[in-house]
C-alpha cells in the first residue's frame, strides 16, 4: 500500500578564490583551483507501507523509492527498503530488531571540480562525479520495564557494513600540509556497537540512577601519501548520572563520564584516548525566592605533561514570581582556569585542541517566561 509522497528542491551558489601570501606579495591561483559551484537537486519520492499488529506482535515494512534529478542532467534513483519487528514476550519485557538497506547520495558538491580549504593546511580537492554509498544495517534490542518498581533496562546491538564506490586519497607533506583528493577506487567500512541502559528510582528517599553503557569497533579503509590501510578503532563509553532531592532545601546531581578509544592505523602506529569527567552541581533553596547554585567540572585525559582540570562556578538566583522573571548573579570560573585541552581522532590525525578561557567573571543576567 502507498502511505504517502513528497517532493522536495533546494540548491546553492559558491563563489571562492584560493590565494598565497609570500611576504608582501598575495597571488591568486589558477582557475582550477578556483571554488565555483553552482548546484541544484529536485528530489520527488513514494513511501510504500505495510504494518500488521495483534496482541504480542507488532510488523512494519517501509519502501522509500526517490527520484534524485540534479542540475547538471544526471539522474539518480535510489530504494532503501526498512523492516521493524516488536515481540512483547510480557507485560515487562519485549523484543526488537530491525533491517534495512539501501542507498545513500553525497552532497551535490561532489559533482563539481573544486577545491576547497576547509581550515588551516587542509586543503581538499573534489572530483565532478556524485558519490554512492551502500549501506546494510541490522539491529536487535531487548527492554525491560516494571513501572511499579521504577525500574528500567535496555540493551541494544547494532551492525552496519557501507561500500562507497570512492576513495578518499589523503596527502600529508613533511610540512603538515593535508589535501583531500577523491578516486575511483572502492572502500568499505563496518561498525558493531553495543550500547545498554539501566535506569531505578529510589522513591523513600527520592533519588534517580542511571547508567549507560556503550562498546564499538569499526574498521574503514583509507589512504595516505598513495599507500591503502586500514584503520580499526575500538571504543568503551560509560555514562553514570545521580540525583537526589531528599532534602526540602537542597538537592545533589552528578553526572559522571568516561570515554576511552584505542586507534590502530596501521600494525605499527596505534594511539589511545581517554578521558574521566566529573560534574557535581547543589542547588539551596533558601527562604523566598532566593537560591544559591554550586556547579563543578572536573576534567581529566591521558595527554601527557597535561594537568587535570577543576572548574568552580557559583550563582545565586532571585524569583520574580510576578513578572515569571529569574534574576541571575554568577560568578563563573571562580578558580580562574585559563586554558584545558581536548584530543580527539579524525581519519589518520590525532588533534589536540587548545581553548583559552576568560579569566574570572560576574554575570549579571535576567530571564523571563512567557
Amino acid at each position: 500500500m502507498v502511505s504517502g509522497g513528497s517532493t522536495r528542491a533546494y540548491g546553492s551558489v559558491t563563489r571562492a578564490t584560493i590565494s598565497l601570501l609570500e611576504g608582501n606579495q598575495t597571488q591568486s591561483l589558477d582557475a582550477e583551483f578556483r571554488n565555483d559551484l553552482d548546484h541544484a537537486v529536485f528530489r520527488a519520492g513514494l513511501d510504500g507501507n505495510i504494518s500488521y499488529e495483534n496482541a504480542k506482535w507488532k510488523l512494519a515494512l517501509n519502501v522509500p523509492a526517490t527520484a534524485h534529478i540534479f542540475n547538471t542532467g544526471a539522474t539518480r534513483h535510489t530504494l532503501n527498503p526498512g523492516f521493524t519487528g516488536t515481540y512483547l514476550m510480557d507485560r515487562r519485557n519485549t523484543l526488537s530488531a530491525g533491517l534495512a538497506l539501501g542507498t545513500n547520495l553525497n552532497s551535490l558538491d561532489q559533482q563539481y571540480p573544486a577545491y576547497i580549504l576547509q581550515n588551516y593546511r587542509n586543503l581538499q580537492r573534489y572530483n565532478s562525479r556524485i558519490l554512492t554509498d551502500g549501506f546494510v544495517r541490522f539491529n536487535f534490542g531487548y527492554t525491560f520495564m516494571d513501572i511499579r518498581k521504577a525500574r528500567s533496562a535496555y540493551i541494544n546491538y547494532t551492525l552496519e557494513a557501507t561500500g562507497r564506490d570512492y576513495s578518499y586519497r589523503n596527502t600529508l607533506d613533511s610540512l603538515g600540509s593535508t589535501s583531500i583528493e577523491i578516486i575511483d577506487q572502492a572502500s568499505t567500512s563496518s561498525r558493531h556497537q553495543i550500547s545498554g541502559t539501566v535506569t531505578q528510582a529510589f522513591l523513600a528517599i527520592k533519588t534517580n540512577v542511571r547508567l549507560e553503557l556503550m562498546l564499538g569497533s569499526v574498521r574503514s579503509d583509507y589512504s595516505l601519501n598513495d599507500i591503502p590501510n586500514t584503520s580499526h578503532t575500538n571504543s568503551l563509553g560509560a555514562n553514570f548520572r545521580i540525583y537526589n532531592n531528599s532534602l526540602k532545601f537542597v538537592s545533589a546531581d552528578y553526572i559522571g563520564r568516561y570515554h576511552i578509544r584505542d586507534i590502530r592505523f596501521s600494525p605499527a602506529h596505534s594511539e589511545q584516548i581517554s578521558s574521566f569527567d566529573h560534574f557535581l552541581d547543589f542547588h539551596f533553596f533558601l527562604p523566598g525566592s532566593n537560591n544559591l547554585i554550586f556547579q563543578h567540572a572536573y576534567y581529566t585525559t591521558n595527554i601527557k605533561g597535561h594537568n587535570a582540570t577543576y572548574f568552580l562556578d557559583l550563582t545565586y538566583r532571585y524569583r520574580f514570581e510576578g513578572w515569571k522573571a529569574d534574576f541571575d548573579l554568577s560568578l563563573q570560573n571562580l578558580l580562574d582556569n585559563r586554558n584545558y585541552i581536548r584530543q580527539y581522532t579524525v581519519d589518520y590525525q590525532l588533534s589536540q585542541v587548545y581553548f583559552q578561557l576568560r579569566p574570572r567573571q560576574l554575570v549579571l543576567s535576567v530571564k523571563f517566561s512567557f
